[in-house]
């Protein structure tokens, strides 16, 4: 009756109102309007599967389809994402080491294209069985490797310069450097930048399907 795989809280609510409804996926995607059922398919596949973008026309929709209130479908979503956040964060505690994060010029590459074909990665892992008060020397140390290995001007390609660098020091510490180690700033917090990507109708694409995109083996 159904090809909703999906665990998370948007997907039961949906899985569970079409067991009641006594409907199919694919006479849902008709009630949301959608004269193309594969197309609604996959845009059903991909919201139980958190990808919100591109989906505006079938969350305007569901309601009605599912016979629910606009607000449960809303509250169903925020609870999905507050979830996923909850996960993410857990497994980012549960997988952390100190290192440190460079700062540049751009916080924007220039050309996300280039900075993914290049793998460039502002993070500088540390020697965590040191003493932390070595970390400042790690990360400059580790500027260098990284300016040395570019060889582009003294400069991260897309990025600029280094100005400086964050030392995270736990999930809860962090301190921010100039370049010569002296200490300007202290934070509650890890800094975690992003990482360039590239996504497909709102589904990020993997390492190795971008390296597949980008012609590397």
């Amino acid at each position: 009756m159904s090809v909703i795989h999906s665990n998370l809280p948007i997907a039961l609510l949906i899985r569970n109102r079409m067991t009641a409804l006594g409907i199919t996926s694919a006479q849902l995607i008709r009630r949301c309007g959608y004269i193309n059922v594969g197309k609604g398919l996959r845009r059903l596949d991909n919201l139980c599967n958190a990808y919100w973008q591109g989906n505006d026309h079938l969350i305007e929709a569901l309601p009605d389809a599912l016979e629910i209130s606009p607000e449960a479908l809303q509250a169903s979503i925020a609870e999905t994402k507050r979830g996923i956040e909850e996960a993410a964060e857990a497994a980012y505690r549960a997988a952390f080491v100190p290192h440190a994060i460079i700062l540049t010029e751009r916080k924007i590459p220039t050309s996300i294209m280039t900075a993914i074909w290049l793998g460039i990665d502002l993070r500088v892992p540390l020697d965590a069985t040191a003493n932390v008060i070595t970390f400042p020397a790690q990360a400059m140390a580790g500027i260098k490797e990284q300016l040395e290995r570019y060889r582009f001007k003294g400069q991260i390609p897309t990025l600029g310069k280094p100005t400086g660098f964050i030392v995270n020091y736990s999930p809860d510490k962090a301190v921010q450097f100039d370049l010569d180690g002296n200490p300007l700033l202290a934070f509650d917090r890890s800094h975690r930048p992003g990482k360039p990507s590239f996504s497909i109708k709102g589904r990020k694409l993997t390492q190795g399907e971008m390296s597949l995109l980008l012609g590397r083996s």
